[in-house]
Parts: structure tokens; sequence; C-alpha cells
């Protein structure tokens, strides 16, 4: 804070100009971010136990045994948290026989504890990862995180990083999925207008380049949106696979949102419609699954 405070005086005692006033701004953010990286670096450092006794020299991890070192060791590539890197000495436990048998690997209890992500990331930078990798190429945010955090990772590191992300939300997405389309579905029928209220879905493929592959492979894409009497579109959802023979994964996470958000939709009965470019996969679908669908509140129909 003695640091903070000499740049507050030393601001003030100079004329005030535009190009001043960044570099006040620029030298107060450089300051909070180095103070917040090391008040991280004291408080994790502290969390675990001085010496090994205290901690158990055995222990079980999904079926599997493990020894504690007797010593604690780096993080070898750090932590990569909002404010920049920092160290992390902690204990860690290697497997024993029958899991190094099984390509276990050794695992550290403090990181277990602090959910670091994929062995590089706090939760609260592998979120911010997690929502900036749907808007920005490999490489742009390669550049964000040097740029915003002070992180710098490999490729590799961030896809690591972004896969462990995905895995951790893949089994609470589908439920956050339905209920913000209830939410939007509700707004949109108490909307005021001559027009029915509006369910459309959509399917398309796009075609991707994959590593080692002589030509491009389709992936599948979907949407889900919901427009109000107005005929304003109040959002959408967007699904998305890579390319996979007959785009069974896709098929089957679109077909289980759309029936279970009639199933559970109380309210006025929407307009049902399908956009597609009349493509192979979208046109199979729709006759084979969509005109299939029975109406949830009148089976017979």
């Amino acid at each position: 804070m003695k640091e903070i405070d000499q740049l507050v005086q030393a601001f003030l005692l100079q004329p005030v100009t535009p190009e001043a006033t960044w570099q006040f701004e620029k030298a107060i953010e450089n300051r909070l971010h180095e103070l917040g990286r090391s008040t991280l670096e004291v408080v994790y450092n502290r969390l675990e136990a001085d010496t090994p006794d205290e901690l158990p020299k055995h222990v079980q991890l999904d079926g599997h045994e493990y020894s504690r070192k007797n010593e604690k060791t780096n993080n070898r590539a750090g932590i990569g948290t909002v404010f920049g890197k920092i160290p992390l000495v902690r204990y860690s436990y290697e497997p024993l026989s029958e899991a190094r048998d099984d390509n276990q690997k050794s695992f550290s209890p403090l990181e277990l504890s602090l959910g670091i992500v994929a062995g590089n990331a706090s939760p609260a930078l592998a979120e911010r990862v997690g929502r900036a990798a749907s808007g920005h190429t490999q490489r742009e945010l390669l550049e964000l995180l040097q740029r915003e955090h002070r992180v710098r990772w490999s490729a590799k590191v961030l896809r690591q990083v972004t896969a462990a992300v995905s895995g951790g939300v893949a089994e609470y997405l589908h439920q956050a999925q339905k209920e913000q389309l209830l939410a939007w579905l509700r707004v949109a029928d108490a909307s005021k207008g001559r027009r029915k209220i509006t369910l459309a879905v959509g399917r398309d493929g796009i075609m991707l380049p994959i590593r080692n592959e002589k030509t491009y492979k389709e992936g599948a894409v979907a949407t889900v949106t919901v427009y109000d009497r107005h005929g304003r579109r109040w959002g959408t959802m967007y699904l998305g696979q890579m390319p996979e023979a007959y785009q069974t994964t896709l098929s089957e996470e679109l077909t289980r949102l759309v029936t279970e958000l009639l199933e559970q939709w109380d309210g006025c009965w929407p307009r049902l419609a399908y956009l597609t470019d009349a493509g192979y996969h979208p046109t199979e679908y729709f006759d084979n699954v969509l005109s299939q669908m029975e109406h949830p509140r009148h089976p017979a129909d």
C-alpha cells in the first residue's frame, strides 16, 4: 500500500494530462496485480503442514494406494491465477505398485483441495479461460492470458485447461441449457403482440480440417431459439459436435433438450419451427425424429 500511496502523491504533484493519467492508471493496475499475486502466493503456500508427519503416510484415491513423499516439491510450471503465476510448494503422493501398473500419476492433496485445474490454473482463472475460449482463437486466448493476467502458457497447456473445464461442466450443461430456455420462454410468453411465441430449432453441418487427415470432415451444429410475440429473438442456445459418424451425439443431445423443454413448459404453447438448408443429416433428423415426436400435452396427436 505504501507504493500505491507514493504513486498517488506523485500523480497529484504533476500537471494532469491524458498521458499522465494513462501512466498513473497502468501503474496502479500493475501494483494491484502484484499485490493480489503475492497475497495468493503467501496464503496458498501456508495451507499445508510444514512437516510430513502431520500428513498420513499412505492414502487411497479412486481405489488406488499412494505413498507420501517426505519433502515438499514445487509445482514445476507454477499455478496460473487471475493475478499472474505463483509458485506452489506442496507434498505429493506417488502411486504404489498396482497404481503404477495402472498408469496412475502422483497427485497433490493441496492442489485437489484448492481445485487446481489440469495442474496449471486456479479455479478463478480456469473460469475465465472457459468463458473466453468460446469467443477467441487459441492464439488470441494465449495473448489475452498474457496481457490481462500475466500468465504465459503453451498451446498444449491451454488445451489441457480448456479440456478440463469442458469436462467439469459437461454434467451440468444440459440442465443449465434447459433452465435458460425455459426462462426465455417465460419472458416471451409475457410479451404483448399478435403473434404466437416461437421455438425454432436449427441444424446444419460445418466442414472442419482434421489433423493428419487429407480431407475435411463434417461437424454438426444446432440452435434452439426463442422469439416473443413481436418476433424479437430473446436468446439462442447453441450445440455443437466434432465430426462423428451419423452425428449421433448431437442428435441425442438436441432431442433430449427439446423433448424435456416441451414437457416442462406450462405456458402458452409455442409455434414450432425447424430451420435448415435441407442437407442430408438435418433432413433425416426431421423425418426420423422431430416429425415423429408426440405432443407432450396431447400424446395421441
